[in-house]
């Protein structure tokens, strides 16, 4: 911040600075006044008045930004949209300023390679201890306390994923990326080299710290904007990565959500505990979603209905998994014999046993069950009827106010007001359809009359023949008979 002050007073006055860090702005200001050969006042001609005010707002004013990059551009702003000064002298003032800043980065930049050449390499090994080359393309070379750390850039996003994660019961708690070896937070500069190393060099970058980059690494930007995407980010890690002694709690849980076909299940004891929770670690992550999602998105409501036919799916391929099958194996072995003390041949009976683990494919795609999960709730047409199905979503909501009730009373009002139309409506179709009935008997009494008729007037034909063609007549209508 001095520096930049000291360059840009050196190019208004070569033979004229001040050391703004050894006086206050009245002692500042009291200088500029009683130096003879300045101009600086005649601001109508020359910028050197906004210059020395713009010095002067950067070292000596109390303002809350977090760093000196937005303070220096904050007051440049100011001063460019500032309507009551001439174009001439902002095109003046913003010379002197684009002087200032490449004298300025170009100090900042032998600054720089000084502090490299000079600096110590204090780790030179990955995470695993394994040594490192700096003039590997996928390492990086990071300087922080006048030390040099060499680090792989996928330690790396290891390493900031965790921070960005952090989490107390998955509610979201990120915390500033830090180096691991010194607990020191890296700085705003060393995370840009990062990112973009990251980005250049083909490393699989994270998206949590793209979205991190985004907000310029603002950590409470970072979490306001993006909670929910850290708090799913949080789950799938916890379901995957953490120990199979602490995920056994939940596993009990986790088969009741479809108690009707996991009733079945008998799962031994004696079954290695982390070879059953790698088998059901995907059921899981469905469950955690379901558990510990945002309320009111469809990735909580799904994840419970695709998570209740998995586990049909998993009962129905092998309804005996975890059971212990106990076999007897025959087999010829050498012994002793007492008389003769010869080794000679015999079978013997060994008991052997296995766990039946075999379980179908999670990631195994069921169209047809799939169908039958979207068509079981995206038909309904009531989006809030569709989450009652989940049975957690009454208990979540049992503690909410007075306010929630109120408007839950409403909602259930709605639905069943809904219902009720759908009932007229079945009603009217009914009614309809017995309207219906009704026509077609009626064409049906019709019909009869008009086939009496035509039976009357046969009958009068016939009584009016004479008797020897009525005869015939009715010989004609017993062969159609």
């Amino acid at each position: 911040m001095s520096l930049l002050c000291s360059i840009i007073q050196k190019l208004i006055d070569n033979s004229f600075s001040i050391n703004m860090q050894e006086y206050n702005c009245y002692e500042y200001w009291g200088k500029i006044n009683t130096h003879k050969n300045n101009n600086t006042f005649n601001m109508y001609d020359k910028p050197n008045y906004f210059l020395y005010m713009y010095c002067s707002n950067l070292h000596y004013s109390n303002n809350e930004m977090k760093n000196f990059a937005q303070k220096k551009y904050f007051y440049l702003n100011d001063f460019m949209n500032n309507i009551f000064i001439s174009k001439n002298i902002k095109n003046a003032f913003m010379d002197y300023f684009q002087k200032a800043q490449r004298t300025y980065f170009a100090l900042a930049k032998v600054a720089n390679i000084y502090k490299y050449k000079k600096a110590t390499v204090k780790i030179n090994v990955d995470l695993y201890l394994n040594e490192l080359n700096p003039k590997n393309k996928n390492v990086i070379t990071i300087i922080q306390k006048g030390s040099k750390y060499l680090f792989v850039g996928s330690d790396l996003v290891k390493i900031i994923n965790a921070s960005l994660l952090n989490s107390s019961h998955f509610f979201a708690e990120p915390l500033h990326p830090k180096n691991p070896f010194n607990n020191i937070p890296f700085d705003h500069a060393t995370l840009y080299n990062i990112y973009f190393h990251i980005k250049h060099n083909c490393v699989n970058n994270s998206i949590l710290f793209h979205l991190f980059f985004k907000v310029n690494f603002d950590i409470d930007k970072f979490l306001y904007e993006n909670e929910s995407f850290i708090r799913d980010e949080a789950i799938k890690n916890y379901a995957k990565n953490t120990p199979s002694s602490v995920l056994q709690h939940d596993l009990k849980s986790m088969l009741f959500v479809n108690h009707r076909y996991t009733k079945k299940l008998f799962i031994h004891d004696d079954i290695p505990i982390d070879t059953l929770i790698d088998i059901f670690r995907p059921y899981l992550y469905l469950y955690y979603l379901h558990r510990y999602s945002v309320k009111g998105t469809e990735k909580k409501v799904n994840s419970y209905f695709t998570l209740k036919y998995k586990l049909r799916d998993f009962v129905e391929y092998n309804p005996l998994f975890g059971r212990k099958a106990y076999k007897i194996v025959k087999k010829i072995v050498q012994v002793k014999c007492n008389v003769t003390n010869n080794m000679i041949a015999t079978v013997k009976n060994i008991s052997t046993f296995s766990f039946n683990l075999d379980h179908i494919n999670f990631y195994k795609k069921n169209i047809e069950n799939s169908k039958n999960i979207f068509d079981f709730h995206y038909n309904n047409n009531n989006i809030s009827f569709r989450r009652l199905r989940s049975p957690s979503y009454e208990s979540e909501h049992d503690n909410i106010g007075e306010n929630n009730d109120y408007e839950n009373n409403n909602q259930t009002e709605d639905d069943n007001q809904m219902l009720l139309n759908n009932e007229d409506d079945n009603q009217m179709l009914l009614n309809n359809e017995d309207d219906n009935q009704m026509i077609l008997d009626n064409e049906n009494d019709n019909q009869m009359l008009l086939d009496n008729d035509d039976m009357e007037e046969h009958i009068i034909a016939v009584e009016n023949l004479p008797e020897g063609e009525e005869s015939d007549i009715e010989s004609e209508a017993d062969s159609t008979i």
